[in-house]
């Protein structure tokens, strides 16, 4: 039993039985126990409470009375790791969170490796992290675009980036002056 199915329940004994009162604590107390149990089973043994002559409201033994446990199906959920970050994606039935962090993750490091072969040195990878979908698909298209623009008789394939042609230009019409200008800080303060 879930915790509305056991509220349910709570609010047919209270209709039984005026003195009968609930609230969050009772109900994750008896989740404690009733989790493994059917609803349907434990309604027909409080019907059958019911129609005994009791003067108070049943207890949680009293509505299990003879109810064998439900059989729970071994869960479904694992983690997979993203190559790329390294982060664990908890997934079950359905991949596609895994799928999603995996597409993002896959752009970031698409532009990181073009980033440090073109101007040398990567991108912001966590600022890159926190964009939305849609800005940081965006970026991406701008760089595709341009790549398209620069070579428009060249099929767009990660292999072909940065082999040959001018590409020195690709990430500075990005319009990211800001992130140009830091990184560029950084490598006239680090030497390199």
């Amino acid at each position: 039993m879930n915790v509305k199915q056991i509220t349910e329940l709570f609010e047919r004994i209270k209709a039984q039985y005026n003195m009968f009162t609930y609230d969050s604590n009772k109900v994750k107390e008896w989740s404690r126990f009733l989790k493994d149990y059917d609803s349907e089973d434990v309604n027909k043994n409080f019907d059958k409470y019911i129609l005994e002559y009791h003067d108070r409201p049943p207890l949680v033994f009293e509505v299990t009375r003879g109810l064998e446990k439900i059989e729970k199906e071994p869960e479904k959920y694992v983690y997979i790791q993203c190559e790329y970050c390294k982060e664990r994606i908890l997934v079950g039935d359905d991949d596609t969170p895994f799928e999603k962090h995996h597409r993002k993750c896959s752009k970031i490091d698409f532009m990181d490796r073009q980033s440090k072969e073109i101007r040398g040195f990567g991108v912001d990878k966590a600022h890159l992290r926190e964009l939305s979908d849609e800005k940081l698909d965006a970026k991406y298209k701008k760089i595709m675009n341009n790549w398209v623009e620069e070579h428009p008789n060249e099929a767009v394939t990660p292999e072909k980036f940065g082999k040959g042609g001018n590409m020195g230009n690709l990430f500075k019409k990005i319009g990211d002056e800001e992130e140009w200008k830091k990184n560029l800080q950084l490598i006239i303060i680090n030497g390199l």
